[in-house]
């Protein structure tokens, strides 16, 4: 039997849903909060229109409420999926092999080999692995065996052919 280079637990809690779904919208919906930032600013720029040139009070706060809306929806989005997921308590081991990672949640094991991974994003304090657009799973780097979080990351750097490094969470 092949021996596992190294070893990680995570237990999902909801700073680690919190933390990730935070990421994953600032990843995924990048552009929807580049229009909604623009159409913010237009917004702000017709109810200061609206009340230069007198219009009703009612016009002015339809243009402000829409304003307010477009800037801060898509930066508190995440907050809603991030709580029905924190409610949910799973805990997957990792065991990772020259090759590939087996992964064994709620007693179902997984076999992934890294040049199927689509991409491997490393942070501050995680490493998320995406196995397809909809499908993630989560190190925690403090989590892993022996302090090996850094050489992990060079393991999978030199495997996995979409491998980023971010310095947020």
């Amino acid at each position: 039997m092949e021996k596992a280079l190294y070893k990680a637990v995570t237990e999902m809690n909801p700073q680690i849903y919190k933390d990730f779904y935070k990421f994953y919208f600032k990843k995924h919906y990048r552009t929807f909060n580049i229009i909604s930032t623009c159409i913010s600013i237009a917004a702000f720029a017709l109810t200061a229109y609206f009340y230069v040139m007198n219009f009703g009070t009612m016009w002015i706060l339809i243009a402000l409420w829409i304003a307010i809306v477009m800037f801060i929806y898509p930066r508190l989005a995440y907050r809603r999926p991030s709580k029905r997921a924190s409610k949910s308590r799973q805990t997957t081991r990792f065991r990772f092999f020259d090759t590939h990672v087996i992964e064994k949640t709620n007693g179902e094991e997984t076999d992934y080999k890294y040049a199927d991974l689509q991409e491997v994003v490393e942070s501050k304090k995680y490493i998320f692995i995406f196995h397809a657009e909809d499908s993630v799973s989560i190190v925690v780097k403090s989590e892993v065996a022996d302090n090996g979080a850094e050489k992990l990351a060079v393991l999978l750097r030199s495997n996995v052919t979409n491998y980023k490094k971010t310095n947020k969470f």
